[in-house]
């Protein structure tokens, strides 16, 4: 659990004036401020968001990011063992390497 500092002007359930909303495990599961509506799976890993910003990301069986589709465009991530070494979009160019 992250412990963050008293701020006064910020509540639970309201940022900057906008209506946030959480789901029983506390994930943001509505963005007032931005439009947006989040999902997540039974680990609580983002699934989508939709919105002005939509997007849907997929994990593999060890529940690493493997792919994030936005705007039309899909980014997939290339591991060795728990290590991220690589991005590439959909035609299969590299896009950064670590």
């Amino acid at each position: 659990m992250v412990t963050l500092p008293w701020a006064p002007w910020v509540t639970d359930d309201m940022v900057g004036g906008a209506a946030m909303g959480y789901d029983g495990r506390a994930n943001l599961t509505s963005n007032g401020a931005k439009g947006q509506t989040l999902t997540y799976d039974a680990n609580n890993a983002l699934l989508t968001a939709s919105g002005p910003t939509a997007a849907s990301l997929a994990y593999d069986p060890a529940r690493r990011l493997l792919s994030k589709t936005a705007g039309g465009a899909t980014q997939t991530f290339l591991y060795a063992g728990r290590m991220l070494i690589g991005e590439y979009d959909s035609a299969g160019n590299i896009l950064a390497r670590y």
